[in-house]
């Protein structure tokens, strides 16, 4: 997860586990850069409680593209005695629709010990950046994010009103009905993002058999009965989305692959652009699921209620997909061909 890595690039170099947690500073402060702008701020406190237990918090404030302002509290408790196991973890968090979330949770048996909390930072890492005493200056977590020590927590503009991505093009999804394959082109730092030649050809997938259409329509009605939909929306985890009933496209996909798993199918999450009769002259952000067949991987949107049949999304590259999006900010799209499905 994101905020735990940006969790354990805060910590030091290693010693023995107290000592180096007592010679953290009390406070440590963060900003986070996102591709090259000032998008949020963190928090690092080290202290004890009034049982001698060592704690840690990190407060996160963090704007993601087009998502608004996300403000997450985590507070870990250890034991006090070696090797000064987790106990609990405090969590408070306000999304980007203003829900928040409160939870405590007991450490469970395999839960991580002050040690990895700290983490084994020995600057050895060429992302990381450290001053002359040692202690962490600046700390990189893939192309997009740049964790950089301040003295203070750094100002951030007012929660920005970010316009949805979209990435505009000059024909109308309303006029291709069915799409058997669609080749675009992107212009901008987007391209190799997404592809290694800037010309895409997109290929629509297959249709799934009798029997495993009606299993996926079934699971697909079981997530439309669960969920309401709320742009912005989002979950903890699973079992925070069953709770509250709302979630985004991502919160959709979510449920639908764990009850096609847990019914036996091969099912996964994709986020990616899609072309859309609900925004049909621009391809936006989406995410919808995939699932093997015997003749490979068809394509379901529980969000959208469809088994898709037509070449209309790509997908972002798995493990790029925030710097996809990044640079999809100063990207465009031109649609070069379309070849209907004719006779369906």
């Amino acid at each position: 997860m994101l905020l735990l890595a940006l969790l354990v690039s805060a910590c030091a170099p290693e010693r023995t586990t107290l000592a180096r947690f007592e010679a953290l500073p009390e406070d440590r402060f963060f900003a986070i850069d996102l591709g090259g702008t000032l998008a949020g701020r963190m928090h690092v406190q080290r202290q004890y409680d009034g049982a001698d237990h060592p704690v840690m918090r990190v407060v996160t404030h963090l704007d993601l593209p087009g998502g608004g302002r996300l403000v997450r509290r985590e507070t870990r408790r250890f034991e006090a005695e070696p090797p000064h196991r987790l106990l609990e973890t405090l969590l408070w968090q306000r999304g980007a629709d203003g829900r928040v979330i409160q939870r405590a949770e007991p450490a469970s048996g395999d839960a991580p010990a002050l040690d990895a909390a700290l983490g084994n930072m020995t600057g050895a890492d060429e992302d990381t950046e450290r001053d002359a005493g040692g202690e962490l200056k600046s700390y990189r977590i893939g192309d997009g994010f740049l964790l950089r020590r301040t003295e203070q927590f750094v100002s951030l503009p007012e929660a920005a009103a970010q316009a949805p991505l979209r990435l505009d093009v000059d024909r109308s999804r309303l006029d291709h009905p069915r799409i058997r394959s669609l080749t675009v082109r992107v212009d901008g730092p987007a391209a190799p993002s997404l592809s290694p030649n800037p010309v895409i050809r997109l290929s629509a997938p297959p249709a799934p058999g009798p029997a495993l259409r009606a299993r996926l329509e079934a699971i697909v009605s079981v997530v439309r009965e669960r969920l309401r939909y709320e742009a912005g929306a989002s979950a903890l985890d699973l079992d925070d989305l069953l709770g509250t009933g709302v979630g985004d496209c991502y919160e959709f996909a979510l449920l639908f692959e764990a009850l096609a798993t847990d019914s036996g199918l091969e099912a996964e999450i994709v986020t990616g652009l899609a072309w859309s009769p609900g925004a049909p002259t621009a391809f936006v952000p989406h995410a919808w699921n995939r699932v093997r067949a015997d003749d490979g991987w068809v394509v379901v949107d529980p969000t959208w209620d469809r088994i898709v049949r037509d070449a209309d999304r790509i997908p972002f590259p798995a493990g790029k997909e925030l710097d996809a999006q990044l640079a999809l900010r100063t990207s465009s799209f031109e649609i070069l061909t379309i070849d209907p499905a004719s006779g369906e």
